[in-house]
């Protein structure tokens, strides 16, 4: 097709001076247009241009057959005078740009999420979405992503780099809409161009040549006996026509798209499982919540044979999610966090350290003594002022294969008991009770 006519709509424009635009893989589409309006619609005009307005410009052929060119959300424009006459620019961007605008924290913690269940999740938000999926469809990603500080739209570029693959954006139609992997267009058969470029690419040869003909992307040709793919199209407008610079080429896929917002970022989270040395948790602010990956829980030491610090974290414990690197694959949990609720001042004092369980059985550091308790009447304490003390609501009992000896080097050994002490060494005994009953094949007394 190529068109006799170009009009700007909602605008009418009676004559266009100025028309380009570019549609490329990973970058929202645009188009610029300029030209003569009416002097009575500045008010009109100057309205829409005060809201959000969804633009289109349509071409129309020789029958007057008419043709999207290119349709979107009208971002800035501007009525000016030149000589005499009023004039109108605006400046459009393909629905995708509105999905650039937001940052968001998301993580896909299921390994057999797929890429079509991911990118239907970013749709909460936006008035219009859709996607088509060329590439990737009912494919799982076999790993955990986490989308940290990223536009919709940046986050969809990695997933498709992810898929070895591109996004376009949709610049047919209104809406915030996108092609995951290059669109499927039309057969256009056999092109010919008299002056075009070749450039050798990281992902591959591609051709530029420029034409009347209006191609879409997507849409295949046969050039030098190559299938190609329009993958770019650049539009231009030349004493009152238009012309598009096209590149053929193969299949395109970017260099490596990577977050590196991500690196060295962590996210604060509640532990809802615990197994051997992998917690699961969700993330507080994460906007698909949810818990499913185990992720490995930091400790202060291991080593391979077995030897180490193994402290696991509890379910409700507050913990962080660490990214060492770009690669969500590689965090792990670390740190459970303070937090006094329940902990009834027990961190008031930095100078004592303390492991403590939630049943309250805690080892207790103080600058001058040592203290385990269970806090529920029994304890063990060694203070370097009172020395070592045992204290227990239930019976005490030491028991050796070996010796035991009790030996007081400069003081008294006291044994108290309000109802009976009990000596005893084979067959003979001693009993304490009121009385003193001694008991054996030879009793001494002096």
């Amino acid at each position: 097709m190529r068109e006799q006519r170009v009009v700007l709509e909602p605008f009418g424009l009676s004559e266009i001076l100025q028309c380009s635009g570019v549609v490329c893989a990973n970058q929202h589409g645009f188009m610029m247009v300029k030209g003569y309006m009416k002097k009575e619609k500045e008010g009109e005009y100057l309205k829409l241009l005060g809201s959000s307005v969804w633009a289109s410009v349509m071409v129309y052929d020789e029958w007057g057959k008419a043709g999207v060119l290119f349709t979107g959300v009208v971002t800035d424009g501007e009525i000016s005078v030149e000589n005499g006459l009023k004039t109108l620019k605006v400046k459009i961007k393909t629905g995708s740009f509105l999905m650039d605008l937001e940052t968001h924290i998301r993580t896909f913690q299921s390994p057999g999420c797929t890429y079509d269940e991911i990118l239907a999740s970013l749709g909460g938000s936006y008035q219009e979405y859709g996607y088509i999926m060329e590439a990737g469809n009912r494919k799982s990603i076999n790993r955990f992503l986490c989308q940290y500080q990223e536009t919709d739209w940046q986050f969809a570029k990695r997933l498709a780099n992810l898929c070895h693959t591109v996004v376009y954006p949709n610049y047919i139609g209104s809406g915030e809409k996108l092609y995951f992997g290059r669109p499927m267009g039309t057969n256009r058969g056999g092109v010919t161009l008299t002056e075009y470029m070749i450039r050798q690419t990281k992902t591959g040869v591609a051709y530029e040549g420029t034409l009347r003909e209006i191609y879409d992307i997507g849409d295949s040709v046969n050039f030098n006996g190559k299938n190609l793919y329009v993958i770019q199209r650049e539009t231009f407008y030349n004493k009152g026509v238009l012309y598009h610079t096209y590149t053929f080429g193969t299949e395109k896929t970017e260099e490596e798209v990577e977050n590196r917002h991500l690196s060295g970022v962590s996210l604060e989270g509640t532990v809802t499982g615990v197994k051997g040395t992998s917690v699961t948790l969700t993330i507080h602010k994460d906007e698909c919540s949810g818990a499913g990956r185990w992720f490995p829980y930091a400790t202060v030491y291991s080593s391979p044979d077995g030897s180490g610090w193994y402290c696991m974290p509890e379910k409700g414990d507050r913990v962080r999610l660490y990214f060492p690197s770009e690669d969500a694959d590689e965090a792990y949990v670390l740190n459970a966090m303070h937090f006094e609720n329940g902990a009834g001042g027990q961190r008031t004092n930095p100078e004592n350290k303390s492991i403590r369980n939630k049943q309250g059985k805690e080892i207790l550091l103080k600058p001058d003594a040592i203290l385990i308790t269970n806090n529920r009447g029994m304890s063990l304490e060694l203070s370097d002022d009172d020395g070592i003390s045992i204290i227990s609501d239930k019976k005490i009992m030491f028991e050796s294969k070996e010796a035991i000896e009790i030996t007081s080097v400069s003081a008294n050994i006291d044994l108290v008991s309000p109802q009976k002490i009990s000596l005893k060494q084979g067959n003979t005994s001693m009993v304490l009770s009121d009385s003193m009953i001694m008991q054996g094949t030879k009793v001494r007394l002096n």
